[in-house]
């Protein structure tokens, strides 16, 4: 029997998405269809977005703020009352989703698991998590972020509130382990897809060294290895013809904006990446910092460019230094690899595996069989 899946999803009507690529979220809705009928519900946090999206997107308060630990426990606090019930606007939410008659409600909301609680009793249903803040084992209590002892509070308040998701779904093997331990709930990864970029050798063969940097670079986390790495390279002397093309739909740090230049270009938003990496010599990754997985990864290798990324970033996509993709540890380690890296005799090996990890574990049919799986166990226990 066909099923009546409603995916609610949360809005990112403020976040813009930079590579230009479809949303993670619209290939998990695709795939879906295959196994009925979809609604898509959005949701928002933010009462402006709801006149600037025509779809009619439905107000739900955001529980989970962190911008300070008080607010974190106070969320916490509201999401363990959520218990003895739930606010007007997740009950408006409710009402929404019972009425379409769903047969399984998937919540694309990420970090928005208090909606779990509010539709969970309406249909079987499954919870796309992901982990953007973790306390790293091994650091010093007072040194952690988020505090461990805020953290556990918190991740408790909100393994309660999903209590009736069947299933949680990841982005990637790394958050595995967390999520097992946080929600106690069976996890499969569906993993995040890039199309193939149509390229013109031709096109490479000019005399510049075009990288490309996408990301959403006003983010100060996003910012920090590019600032590195771009002052690296001019206190040492940028290697000849090198020229960064920085992509960020959301604007840039104000440290970037100062350091534009001739080696430096900000493209600004581009709706349609592929003609820029179709022309780049190379792609950088620079997040030192990275959960998840790194999307911009699976870009360039779908570009099949090289990809100059960090030890934890390729950790994300289980990239192997000399393999698939080139590691540098530090920001004086990519700028030698950029330095050296027209020279190397080794590069269409690298960028042929690169190429075929991304059809062997990032593909859409790699997606589908997710999917596939998170529907079943889904509606196992109808």
């Amino acid at each position: 029997m066909a099923e009546r899946i409603v995916v609610l999803v949360e809005s990112d009507v403020d976040a813009p998405i930079a590579h230009g690529f479809v949303a993670r979220h619209t290939a998990v809705i695709e795939s879906l269809r295959r196994h009925g009928a979809v609604e898509v519900v959005g949701i928002t946090s933010v009462p402006a977005d709801r006149d600037r999206d025509a779809s009619g997107l439905i107000v739900v308060p955001e529980a989970h703020a962190h911008p300070t630990d008080a607010r974190r426990l106070l969320s916490a606090a509201a999401t363990e009352l959520g218990r003895f019930g739930i606010g007007r606007d997740l009950k408006q939410l409710r009402a929404a989703v019972a009425a379409l008659r769903p047969t399984m409600i998937i919540c694309l909301t990420w970090q928005r698991r208090e909606v779990v609680r509010a539709v969970g009793a309406i249909a079987p249903t499954a919870l796309f998590a992901e982990e953007r803040l973790s306390v790293m084992a091994g650091q010093p209590l007072r040194w952690t972020f988020p505090p461990p002892i805020i953290s556990a509070v918190e991740m408790r308040a909100q393994r309660r509130a999903v209590a009736l998701a069947r299933v949680i779904a990841v982005i990637g093997p790394a958050e595995v382990a967390w999520a097992t331990t946080a929600f106690h709930r069976p996890v499969v990864v569906v993993p995040q897809s890039a199309a193939p970029v149509h390229v013109v050798e031709e096109q490479r063969r000019g005399a510049g060294f075009d990288v490309a940097v996408v990301g959403n670079f006003d983010e100060k986390r996003n910012a920090d290895g590019l600032v590195d790495i771009i002052d690296e390279a001019a206190r040492r002397g940028w290697p000849d013809q090198v020229r960064f093309r920085v992509v960020s739909a959301a604007g840039y740090d104000q440290r970037i904006k100062e350091r534009a230049g001739s080696h430096v270009v900000l493209e600004g938003g581009v709706e349609d990446i592929g003609p820029l990496l179709a022309t780049s010599r190379c792609r950088l990754v620079p997040a030192f910092s990275a959960l998840g997985i790194k999307g911009q990864i699976l870009q360039g290798w779908a570009a099949r460019l090289p990809v100059v990324t960090t030890e934890r970033s390729a950790r994300t996509v289980g990239g192997r230094d000399g393999v698939d993709v080139l590691v540098g540890a530090t920001p004086g380690e990519i700028v030698d690899i950029l330095s050296g890296i027209g020279a190397r005799d080794d590069l269409d090996e690298i960028v042929d595996a690169g190429f075929a990890r991304l059809q062997a574990d990032y593909s859409p049919a790699k997606v589908d069989e997710a999917v596939d799986e998170v529907v079943r166990l889904v509606t196992s226990r109808k």
